[in-house]
């Protein structure tokens, strides 16, 4: 489980099996607020909302060492995200 954590300004990682947290990352600007894992349960993509001037950013972690890897500015106030796997 990825869960993010408006007031710590980071995200967390759980083993939801051990019942404990493995590794809490800080985020890059303030407030993380979404979160979505992708179909293949590699990345986290985790939105900040920013506060003031600062802009809204897409942040991605991956899911089994909490390592962020790259991150993307998106204008303000990002507030949720989704993922969806489109078959052919």
């Amino acid at each position: 489980m990825v869960a993010t954590y408006k007031g710590a300004d980071a995200v967390g990682f759980w083993d939801l099996g051990l019942g404990v947290e493995t590794t809490r990352t800080s985020t890059s600007r303030t407030i993380p607020h979404g979160v979505v894992i992708t179909p293949d349960g590699e990345y986290a993509f985790v939105t900040l909302e920013g506060v003031g001037a600062d802009p809204g950013t897409v942040e991605v972690f991956r899911v089994d060492t909490g390592e962020r890897v790259a991150s993307v500015d998106v204008g303000k106030q990002a507030g949720g995200i989704a993922f969806w796997k489109m078959e052919s």
